[in-house]
Parts: structure tokens; C-alpha cells; sequence
């Protein structure tokens, strides 16, 4: 029964994944395309690269989701510093988080992988809200004044 709310919590999370980011390639401007982009090569391109063979393994760091939440740590500092978008800013902050988790990882190898992933994958949630936000914000308003 565990099972199956974990697949179903999966299942909606992976859907409303999917559709902040084709909104954000829809109607986002260019700064929330290239992260859209950035989050799905990310997410897509560190999966297979996880070593598998060490998946019990307590010691070990996922080097390869570390190096890309780097890579999307940076993207989202300079949309953030230099374009001065508040929606980065928050998105910035929780993806340091994440690194955060990485670096606890490396400091105390008695963390066990399940908690591990589970801590750095729940920043990601809140990097995706901060981006649907992001573009929600940026949308055009309509004028509501009386003519």
C-alpha cells in the first residue's frame, strides 16, 4: 500500500514537473526557457549516469547530480545577479540547499543514500515552483479599469 502512494505521489509530481516546464518553454521568456531546459537536460542526463552498482552503499556521493546542481546552481546565480530576477533569487536559494545536502553528504558518509536523495531532491520541488512562479508573474496583466 506504501508502494502505491509513493507512485502516486511520483505520478502527479512528475506531471506537474512536465507542465511548469512546457509552460515555461510556452510563455516564459528566454531567461525561464534555458532553465526549463537546464532542469530537464539535468534531470534526464544524471539519471543514468548514477552509479547503480553502489546503490546500497552508505559512503558514496552522487557525483554526477552534484556536479549538475552546480551547473543549475550557476545558471540560476547569474539569472538571479546579473538579469536581478526575483523568481531566481528564491530558486538560487533553494538549489544551494541542495548543494548543502551534498556537502553534508561528504562530511558525514554514515548518512544513509535513501535519506540523502530524499533531502536533495526535495529542493528541486521548490526550484520548479519558484520558476512557475517566476512566470506567472512576468505574464501580461489585463487592463481591469473601468473605460
Amino acid at each position: 500500500m506504501l508502494y502505491l502512494e509513493g507512485m502516486l505521489l511520483y505520478s502527479v509530481w512528475a506531471l506537474l514537473l512536465f507542465g511548469v516546464l512546457g509552460y515555461a518553454l510556452w510563455l516564459g521568456a528566454w531567461e525561464e526557457r534555458w532553465t526549463a531546459v537546464a532542469l530537464i537536460v539535468i534531470g534526464l542526463g544524471s539519471g543514468p549516469l548514477l552509479d547503480q552498482k553502489h546503490a546500497t552503499t552508505p559512503q558514496l556521493i552522487e557525483w554526477p547530480a552534484a556536479l549538475a546542481d552546480l551547473v543549475l546552481l550557476s545558471i540560476l546565480t547569474y539569472f538571479a545577479v546579473v538579469r536581478r530576477l526575483w523568481w531566481a533569487v528564491w530558486a538560487a536559494g533553494f538549489q544551494s540547499l541542495s548543494i548543502l545536502i551534498h556537502a553534508s553528504k561528504l562530511l558525514d558518509r554514515d548518512l544513509l543514500r535513501p535519506a540523502y536523495i530524499a533531502a536533495y531532491t526535495k529542493y528541486g520541488y521548490l526550484v520548479v515552483a519558484a520558476v512557475a512562479v517566476g512566470i506567472w508573474s512576468r505574464r501580461p496583466r489585463r487592463d481591469l479599469s473601468p473605460p
